[in-house]
């Protein structure tokens, strides 16, 4: 085998080690993000565990950028329907000072 073959060959099992890592997490993001579009549209229609399973991932920052405003909005909608958790998630936001300006958006 010339050095050139050998090259070749290292290259090409390179390309599929690679090939083999990148692939599912490829597969794996487009999963997640098809999980967060489901639950948000969960949420959106409505449903309050949805609605606090997205507050805690906002507020969390958990398969989405941490956002306490946005984790306020979601605790909110299931507190709101008398969810338990969410009202404590609601508090506990409150309590610590965040996702809300002042006292009038709380």
């Amino acid at each position: 085998m010339t050095s050139s073959s050998r090259r070749l060959v290292l290259c090409v099992t390179a390309m599929v080690l690679v090939w083999d890592t990148v692939l599912p997490l490829a597969q794996s993001q487009q999963a997640a993000d098809n999980g967060l579009a489901r639950l948000r549209s969960r949420g959106e229609k409505g449903e309050a565990a949805a609605q606090l399973s997205l507050g805690l991932m906002y507020a969390k920052g958990e398969g989405v950028p941490k956002d306490a405003a946005e984790a306020v909005n979601w605790y909110r909608k299931a507190a709101d329907q008398g969810n338990a958790d969410g009202q404590f998630g609601l508090g506990w936001m409150y309590a610590q000072g965040e996702g809300a300006t002042s006292w009038s958006e709380r």
